[in-house]
């Protein structure tokens, strides 16, 4: 009866996103799907906001995977130096980097110019922006109240069908490992920094699901929204014994991690050494979700901060390094959110009825990063481009 009654040329409405509410398109569907499949599509269509980039395939991903390891060896760097880097310092060159006109002062081994060109050049359908956006505070509001350092956007804008476009965000505590008492970095390194007050503010705001437009916003995306960035050294700048353990650890993880889409590609041919872009030794930033710096109350043995041991017991190395992350978890996977609520919060901080709701005094982090992608030649320049 569904399938007599579906007019394949119905209007889908496009559910409006963040941004801007287009015109209402006609979802197309590839001829070979039955119509039963297209009530199905267009049923999703309708019930969920996009949260990945569906325009993302393998050439893609490398590219955007190079950009960000190259990124991330300028941050290991500073580590090489001989001097004890701190969190803030870390963040501020991590924002610089990544903004367009910011990182034109370092020498990075792959620029964002690069990036867009290689995207061309492939006939990627990708164009890739950078901003940042800069909040003042003093020491004792960062401290107490924008319970985050760096707050991450991303805006993808597919000007070919809106109805793919969207907003998602995130927000992450910096925290950096510090040598052990002979000065070299090890399993036993621990991320000093790490504060309890500051933990239970961060879980606080993660797990918190009374949002104003809770009841409109149900059809939105809430994955993980709160993480730590863990600043570390490359890999080869931990102890030799050190690495045989995390490269033994890291190798039984990568063995059953190659059959995954495109991120299983992406693994398959960084492990086979075909064009690899990120090395064993070149792993360093690490995306943590809270809960795996959580140190159990029970266990009197445990240290009194995490240390570097503690999160590779949790997490897998590789998949979770910043290119990583930023590629397949914020671009193609489930990381971040498209709530309306937790967007405004990290541009602005929130509304203060959301504050009391939520019993939380909440400022926007001191950096929030702006990435903008476009699927497709944006309208505003068309008229500046000639096609042959």
């Amino acid at each position: 009866k569904a399938a007599r009654e579906f007019n394949p040329h119905q209007r889908i409405p496009e559910f409006p996103n963040s941004r801007e509410v287009g015109p209402v398109q006609r979802t197309i569907y590839p001829a070979e799907y039955s119509r039963i499949d297209r009530i199905t599509l267009a049923s999703k269509r309708v019930d969920t906001v996009p949260s990945r980039i569906p325009i993302i395939g393998p050439r893609e991903a490398k590219l955007l995977f190079r950009y960000f390891v190259s990124v991330d060896r300028c941050l290991a760097g500073r580590f090489a130096l001989g001097y004890e880097p701190d969190e803030e310092h870390l963040t501020s060159l991590l924002t610089e980097l990544l903004d367009q006109k910011g990182a034109e002062l370092h020498p990075l081994q792959y620029s964002l110019l690069q990036l867009n060109h290689d995207l061309k050049s492939v006939e990627s359908l990708l164009q890739v922006e950078l901003s940042l956006t800069t909040n003042k505070y003093n020491r004792h509001q960062e401290a107490r109240h924008t319970q985050s350092d760096l707050g991450v956007v991303l805006d993808y804008r597919d000007h070919i069908q809106n109805d793919f476009s969207f907003h998602k965000a995130a927000l992450f505590q910096a925290k950096r490992l510090y040598r052990n008492s002979d000065g070299k970095y090890g399993l036993s390194s621990v991320y000093e920094a790490y504060n309890d007050v500051q933990h239970s503010g961060l879980k606080a705001l993660d797990e918190f699901d009374d949002f104003p437009h809770r009841e409109i916003e149900m059809r939105r995306h809430h994955g993980q929204r709160c993480f730590y960035l863990l600043y570390n050294p490359s890999m080869i700048g931990f102890e030799s014994r050190d690495q045989e353990q995390i490269r033994h650890r890291q190798l039984r993880n990568d063995a059953t991690s190659i059959f995954d889409y495109t991120q299983g590609l992406h693994l398959y041919h960084e492990l086979l050494g075909d064009s690899s872009v990120q090395s064993f030794a070149d792993i360093a930033s690490l995306v943590c979700p809270i809960d795996d710096l959580e140190l159990g109350s029970e266990d009197e043995t445990q240290p009194a901060k995490p240390s570097f041991e503690h999160v590779l017991a949790n997490r897998n190395l590789r998949q979770s390094s910043l290119p990583w992350f930023l590629v397949f978890g914020f671009m193609l996977g489930d990381a971040g959110s498209t709530d309306h609520d937790f967007l405004q919060l990290v541009w602005t901080g929130g509304s203060p009825k959301w504050q009391e709701t939520a019993n939380i005094q909440f400022l926007p982090p001191r950096y929030v990063l702006n990435i903008r992608v476009h699927g497709g030649l944006d309208p505003e320049h068309c008229n500046d481009t000639k096609t042959g």
